[in-house]
């Protein structure tokens, strides 16, 4: 019949006239959306930095110590902590994207500019929007910050500075929360300034931060382990003397570097050896051990007994053709 619609019938049953059905239904798609939202941004930064630092360190170790095959890197890689791995995974997501950050606010500082240019004669009075230029000064100021948190940890072994970190992760969650309690017309708002720029720029931003934290991860800096120590107990060798009780308690400062710690699992303690830098599975005595200082990577002479001698190497011993193999120190 002319001048009547039929109501339009909802995969629940419910009608789509002025029935309050349809609106609880969308009331509670709205909160389940507000959920899941709120689940992805809890979420996806701690799986991010884990398996980023995963394959980080799975570089380190392949590039730079003595394993057969990118497997046994990979198993190295995959006895460290959690804790280990997201850490070096969110300094590896810092580095990449205080480069994307820094590029993003010059591309989108230039295309401000040139849209100016060419929008001169245009008033958009009428329209209420943020002024487009806060979007790369925003993005400046987040690079910055990038900078300070990626710089200020200096040369801990993975540890970045817990106050940086917490301040990145307030301003994260403090984003997404101005976000959501918006209304529809703030957010409105917000889109219309960042409609200024073309989609295709936002595209670009995004793809480039992809590729800086890849990057980031494929080509990290030297590892960073930790130190192991043993303290010297009753019935080890010294020195070709067997220790006594009264011996141990007066070697209560003599400690065995044992190499860079990377786990303890199912009874035993896995390092990077300090003697051949190579995987090994130490058995946990019951000695006390102690993590401490920074493991690093020497080259070492070769003695004429064919010991290493603990002299490093120089170019000159590299060019007269002398032997030196790869043994492992640590920086107090």
């Amino acid at each position: 019949m002319d001048g009547l619609t039929e109501p339009t019938q909802t995969p629940g049953g419910a009608t789509g006239d002025n029935g309050s059905s349809g609106g609880d239904s969308g009331s509670r798609d709205a909160w389940w959306q507000r959920l899941v939202e709120f689940a992805a941004v809890i979420a996806v930064p701690p799986a991010l930095f884990y398996v980023l630092g995963l394959v980080a360190l799975w570089v380190q170790l392949s590039s730079e110590y003595s394993f057969p095959g990118y497997d046994s890197a990979w198993f190295a890689a995959s006895l460290v902590t959690r804790a280990t791995a997201a850490s070096l995974g969110a300094e590896i997501v810092f580095r990449g994207l205080f480069v994307a950050s820094a590029a993003a606010a010059v591309l989108l500082l230039g295309a401000y500019i040139v849209l100016k240019l060419l929008r001169r004669g245009q008033s958009y009075s009428g329209v209420p929007r943020i002024p487009p230029l806060i979007i790369p000064l925003s993005v400046g100021s987040l690079s910055l910050l990038l900078f300070i948190a990626i710089s200020a940890d200096g040369r801990a072994p993975l540890v970045p500075t817990f106050r940086i970190l917490g301040g990145l992760a307030l301003l994260y969650f403090f984003l997404f929360f101005f976000y959501w309690i918006l209304g529809g017309e703030s957010r409105a708002f917000l889109k219309r300034g960042l409609n200024f720029y073309p989609g295709w720029l936002y595209s670009t931003i995004a793809m480039l931060s992809v590729l800086c934290m890849g990057a980031s991860a494929l080509f990290p800096e030297e590892p960073r382990l930790l130190c192991l120590y043993r303290e010297t107990v009753e019935g080890d060798v010294v020195a070709g003397e067997v220790v006594s009780v009264q011996r141990a308690e007066e070697l209560t400062d003599y400690r065995t570097l044992e190499g860079g710690f990377l786990g303890h699992s199912a009874g035993y303690w896995y390092v990077i050896g300090a003697n051949n830098l190579d995987l090994q599975a130490i058995p946990d005595d019951g000695a006390t051990r102690i993590l401490k200082g920074e493991f690093y990577v020497a080259h070492t002479k070769i003695g004429p007994d064919g010991k290493p001698t603990g002299q490093p190497v120089t170019e000159e011993m590299t060019r007269s053709g002398e032997t030196y193999t790869l043994s492992g120190g640590c920086n107090p």
